[in-house]
């Protein structure tokens, strides 16, 4: 210890600053991301009653997995509470501040993905196009700070054998593939195209909300809450997740209530 000096006692000090600092920014913005959600529960069915209310408000920070996120500081539920302001501005009609929302979350493309589903709309294309050409941007910058060439980068992640973390997860058709689940995005393509027509067929049908026309909430809303459910489920079939990613579900467990 005597050797090393007052240089080298902060220099290796360093280190462990910057990963506090992360530790915090992480946590905090995931706490914060929890109570959105929280607040985005207690205004779903707060429509039946304060005591329905509050079920939504705690259900969601109450799903399994969400401890085990804190522990391993996963940005699972930070990413979810991005995806949640993307549901809330494109209530609000802001597509483009939507599409900016869903790129952040793309942190995490395994939750986000899904969720680009919404977007597709012919009035919030835009908000798509502005995120994936954020993507676009960072991606570059990322592959220029790196030294990374942009053919190194793909060939990389198309090699089926570098693909075989997927079966540690939860089962899913990511699993299923195994290796070859980097051809998966043509598949996925398509579950996203039959979600989507079901969605329509569902709002056509009014078959969003079981509930007496009396005591549900409005059409935009729950036609909003059917949408982002069925994005979850098919991200969490579809795409390989562990259980700390388990948050992803609470807008289908809001629409099942």
């Amino acid at each position: 210890i005597r050797d090393i000096g007052v240089t080298g006692v902060q220099t290796c000090a360093l280190p462990i600053c910057a990963a506090r600092q992360g530790w915090l920014v992480v946590h905090g913005l995931s706490m914060l991301s929890l109570v959105l959600i929280g607040w985005i529960g207690w205004r779903t069915l707060s429509f039946a009653g304060p005591l329905a209310g509050l079920l939504g408000a705690i259900a969601p920070a109450a799903i399994s997995g969400n401890s085990y996120s804190f522990f391993q500081g996963q940005f699972s539920i930070l990413c979810m509470g991005l995806i949640s302001l993307q549901w809330l501005l494109l209530r609000r009609r802001r597509p483009l501040a939507a599409g900016l929302c869903w790129a952040a979350a793309m942190l995490k493309p395994q939750i986000a993905l899904a969720f680009a589903m919404p977007l597709l709309w012919r009035r919030r294309r835009r908000g798509l196009l502005l995120g994936a050409a954020t993507l676009l941007l960072l991606s570059g910058l990322a592959l220029a700070h790196t030294g990374v060439a942009p053919l190194r980068f793909l060939q990389v992640w198309l090699n089926p054998e570098r693909m075989d973390y997927v079966k540690a997860g939860n089962f899913n058709l990511m699993a299923l593939f195994g290796g070859w689940s980097v051809y998966l995005l043509p598949l996925l393509f398509g579950l996203a195209l039959a979600g989507w027509f079901l969605y329509r067929w569902l709002d056509r049908r009014r078959l969003i909300s079981g509930l007496g026309r009396s005591q549900r909430p409005t059409t935009a809303a729950a036609s909003s809450l059917a949408m982002q459910g069925l994005c979850a489920v098919i991200g969490c079939l579809a795409l390989y997740h562990h259980p700390y990613d388990n948050i992803m579900l609470y807008p289908a467990l809001l629409a099942v209530f």
